[in-house]
């Protein structure tokens, strides 16, 4: 019983920042943001409709400079590239190799 106390207070000190960026916007725009159980609900569903997680400490630390609904500040831009940068790369190996293992 203990043990799942301590999971729950880890689980509840937890932040996630969603975001999306395409080339059309001006900058990564916001969607949601959360604590704990909220935090825990945008981690479920990005899972569920398979939309990359990626652990990253500015979600903890720049939590309330992310407002839903806005774009990213601009003096998080260059750690936020870095992020989607990386996104992009997983995205880009995944497909290559989806592409080789349906070839005959």
């Amino acid at each position: 019983m203990r043990q799942e106390k301590d999971q729950d207070r880890r689980r509840s000190a937890s932040a996630a920042v969603a975001m999306k960026y395409t080339p059309e916007l001006p900058a990564p725009f916001v969607i949601a943001k959360g604590r704990g159980k909220t935090a825990d609900l945008i981690l479920d569903l990005a899972r569920e409709h398979r939309i990359p997680v990626v652990e990253h400490r500015i979600a903890r630390e720049g939590y309330d400079l992310f407002l839903p609904g806005t774009y990213v500040p601009e003096d998080l831009y260059e750690v936020v590239a870095t992020i989607f940068a990386f996104v992009y790369s997983i995205e880009k190996r995944s497909v290559r190799r989806d592409e080789s293992d349906s070839d005959p």
